[in-house]
C-alpha cells in the first residue's frame, strides 16, 4: 500500500472519530439516569390475593378467568355432558367437564379413558397458536374428544365457534386427571373464539349462578 493512500485512510479514519465523538457528546441526555419515583402504593396490600395460589392454584382461576356453562341437553342423540369454559382476560378460553359432568363421579379409573377426534389430531399436545399457520376451524358443535367410561361414550364438543389452539396430550396416558384436577392439569382443549365480543361468542352458555339454579334447584317450599 502507497503511503498517499495510507494517509488517506488515516485522515478518513480521523473524520469518523471525530463524527462518533460529535454524535455521542450530543447524547450524554440519553445516559442521565431518569428519576426514580417511590410508588404511591404498598404491594403488601395486595399480598393476600395471592398468598394461597401456590397451594390452590384454582384460586388464580377464580381471579382472573370468567366461567361460563354449556349445558348438555337431554334431547341430543348422542351422550353429553355439562362443560365449564374459562374464558381468559386475552379471549382464550379453555374447556373442561363441569362438576355436574357424569364423568367427573367416576371412582374406577381402570375403566376411564379418553380419545381425541381424528380430524384434530395436529392440535393433540401442541399449541398451534405459536406458529399461527393452518390452525383448524372448528364449529360449536363439532366433537372434539369421546371420554369412554364403562360401556358408555360421551361425547366432548367445543362449544365455541373459533381456532382450536390445543388439545391437552397428559389426558391421554392420565385421563384421571378429567375427575382430579378437572379445572387445572384435566382441561380438555384450548380454543380462540373467532368472535372476541363475549356476548356473542358465549351467548348459547350460561353464567355460573344460571347454571346453579339449574343443576341444583332449591328444595320445594311446601315440602
Amino acid at each position: 500500500m502507497c503511503s498517499q493512500t495510507w494517509l488517506w485512510l488515516c485522515g478518513l479514519f480521523n473524520k469518523i472519530c471525530q463524527k462518533i465523538s460529535t454524535a455521542a457528546s450530543k447524547m450524554d441526555y440519553v445516559r442521565t439516569p431518569l428519576p426514580v419515583h417511590n410508588p404511591t402504593y404498598n404491594l403488601d396490600e395486595y399480598l393476600p390475593l395471592t398468598t394461597n395460589w401456590l397451594t390452590n392454584p384454582f384460586l388464580s382461576l377464580i381471579h382472573y378467568y370468567t366461567a361460563y356453562y354449556l349445558l348438555a341437553k337431554d334431547d341430543s342423540d348422542d351422550l353429553q355432558g355439562d362443560l365449564v369454559i374459562r374464558q381468559a382476560p386475552n379471549k382464550l378460553c379453555v374447556i373442561s367437564l363441569a362438576p355436574t359432568h357424569p364423568v367427573r363421579q367416576c371412582t374406577d379409573f381402570s375403566k376411564l379413558s379418553i380419545k381425541y377426534a381424528s380430524a384434530h389430531d395436529a392440535a393433540i399436545g401442541v399449541s398451534l397458536a405459536k406458529g399461527k399457520k393452518n390452525i383448524p376451524w372448528i364449529g360449536q358443535l363439532s366433537p372434539i374428544a369421546f371420554i369412554h367410561l364403562d360401556d358408555k361414550v360421551y361425547t366432548v364438543k367445543s362449544g365455541i365457534h373459533g381456532q382450536l389452539l390445543e388439545l391437552n396430550e397428559r389426558l391421554l396416558q392420565t385421563p384421571r386427571l378429567l375427575v382430579d384436577k378437572p379445572d387445572t392439569e384435566g382441561y380438555i382443549a384450548i380454543i380462540k373464539p373467532k368472535v372476541e365480543n363475549t356476548q356473542k361468542s358465549l351467548s348459547h352458555c350460561v353464567s355460573e349462578e344460571k347454571w346453579r339454579k339449574e343443576r341444583y334447584p332449591p328444595p320445594d317450599e311446601g315440602c
